[in-house]
């Protein structure tokens, strides 16, 4: 039984990684990977945006923009808990759908697997007429090869004229201000006039190319207890939320939105198995020619091909990077990378900061004076070469001089990497990080 039970968790572990082994190529002269053009002139002024950097404010938008919805709403999720937080959306999209608005939902295969399930919110939410709940790349443990693609993006879209983009899973962590929370940011994007230029068709495109392709499939609930009373009292309890729910409804978005030159979306492709590293090399691309950059990121784990790229970088613009430090960063085989890995980023010629406060999970870059980068994206091996992953690039100053300020508020708890000559942890974490060290193969799907 011992024996069986050994090849069947080495089949589990052999399909796991071995799609992934062969990483490909990051070449500039190659123009085959997604493509972004922030000088064309298609959507010129169309969009208006801002920074969402608190998360209860991230909360209330969200909240706002559901509850505001006449025609669609739109929702893309890595991770969606039914904490408080997510309670209130589950809540609210509910009520929109009974009001006629479509509601579709996209959510990755882990939550689906680990929180919807079995989950009486998300059961009752599915039964909403209106309503369309699909899962990506479901899980199935006898099919391990399939496992590790993810959907790592989270966005939402309403009636063509606005959606939020950015960085924040659905829970309490990302859309409140408790002390477990994380730090993170989003971009809302308002086109008043609704028009087809505008960045949120291009997001809306995107969405239905992954909503409707052969890796998502309809959610199915597991919850036994499908009595008409026990869905009444679901019905009573997110009544009961969204009364108490207090939004502020006459929000005026032109007053509280910078305009824009352009926003473009970039994006990994969204196939379940090893990509291209699209958003990797768009990025780069922008920011190929500056003479300043900053990128901020919840960690950094390269390979020798990223590392090169990056480098690359360095020689020619002056760059600072922050991410977390070892000591505080909640992913732990994230810090265990870059404990081992410190003096080799420290290398590559940019300013590396290591951040000490609440865990942070913002990923966004500025580029110079005029552009900026927002989504999802880490600059990790992961998101580079196997989740999809997104990114909004914003032409704007004024977006670029909100951003780079809210930056620099964080970057003023962190600490130079050159002036932290050790990394002091206590025994059981070093010990964990030796342990994960130790499992190199995990790197390539970290």
């Amino acid at each position: 039984m011992l024996k069986w039970g050994t090849i069947f968790l080495l089949y589990i572990l052999i399909g796991s990684f071995l799609p992934f082994m062969v990483k490909k190529d990051i070449n500039y002269k190659i123009n085959d990977y997604t493509k972004t053009d922030i000088n064309d002139k298609t959507n010129i002024g169309c969009d208006r945006a801002k920074i969402i950097d608190n998360n209860d404010e991230a909360l209330e938008q969200r909240l706002r923009i559901i509850q505001n919805a006449k025609k669609y709403i739109i929702l893309s999720a890595y991770d969606f808990s039914t904490d408080e937080s997510g309670k209130k959306i589950v809540a609210v999209l509910s009520n929109a759908a009974k009001k006629g608005v479509k509601v579709k939902i996209l959510v990755d295969g882990f939550c689906d697997l680990i929180k919807m399930r079995k989950n009486k919110y998300f059961y009752y939410l599915n039964k909403c007429k209106n309503t369309d709940i699909r899962i990506y790349n479901s899980i199935n443990i006898l099919k391990p090869w399939k496992i590790m693609g993810r959907m790592h993006d989270k966005y939402i879209i309403a009636d063509d004229c606005l959606a939020i983009m950015g960085g924040r899973n659905i829970s309490n962590a990302f859309l409140s201000n408790q002390k477990s929370r994380k730090s993170d940011k989003d971009i809302l994007v308002f086109c008043p006039n609704k028009s087809p230029e505008s960045f949120i068709f291009e997001l809306k495109t995107y969405f239905k190319k992954i909503f409707n392709s052969k890796y998502c499939r309809k959610f199915k609930s597991s919850v036994s207890l499908k009595s008409k009373l026990f869905e009444n009292k679901i019905c009573e309890e997110f009544n009961s939320v969204c009364k108490n729910i207090t939004i502020d409804n006459k929000y005026d978005y032109s007053e509280n939105t910078y305009e824009t030159d352009k926003i473009s979306l970039i994006s990994n492709s969204i196939d379940i198995y090893s990509k291209p590293p699209s958003v990797f090399y768009e990025l780069s691309k922008l920011m190929q020619n500056a003479k300043k950059i900053k990128i901020h990121t919840p960690y950094i784990i390269f390979n020798s091909k990223m590392y090169k790229a990056i480098k690359n970088l360095c020689k020619k613009s002056k760059i600072s990077i922050m991410l977390n430090s070892a000591e505080t960063g909640v992913n732990l085989f994230a810090s265990s990378d870059y404990y081992y890995s410190r003096k080799k980023v420290v290398a590559i010629g940019a300013d590396i900061l290591e951040y000490d406060k609440t865990p942070y999970h913002g990923k966004c870059i500025i580029v110079d004076d005029s552009l900026s980068a927002i989504g999802s994206f880490n600059f990790d091996i992961r998101s580079t070469y196997i989740n999809t992953e997104i990114m909004a690039v914003i032409k704007s100053k004024e977006i670029n001089r909100e951003l780079c300020v809210n930056m620099e508020r964080y970057e003023n708890y962190a600490v130079y990497a050159v002036d932290k000559p050790s990394i002091n942890i206590p025994f059981y974490k070093k010990f964990l990080f030796w342990f994960i060290h130790q499992m190199y193969l995990l790197r390539v799907v970290l």
